[in-house]
């Protein structure tokens, strides 16, 4: 689906199928000249390492939507 665009940057959500029926939903994609960013963004507040869910996930966007930079954003 189409977003925002501002200066050859693009900022929109799309859904993508991973595997066996479940769908792919990142919170936040940028495109743009020579880059694909993901942005998932997280409603806990993690003082620690994120956890190893998140970081599977993000890499799951990464390889399916062929993104170059992935980023888990946390709350505060």
């Amino acid at each position: 689906s189409k977003g925002l665009s501002h200066k050859g940057y693009e900022v929109y959500r799309s859904t993508a199928e991973f595997w066996n029926g479940k769908i792919l939903k990142p919170d936040i994609l940028i495109s743009g000249p020579n880059k694909r960013i993901v942005i998932d963004t997280k409603w806990k507040i993690s003082h620690e390492s994120p956890s190893d869910p998140d970081l599977k996930q993000i890499f799951a966007y990464n390889e399916r939507f062929s993104i170059s930079e992935g980023y888990l954003l946390y709350p505060g």
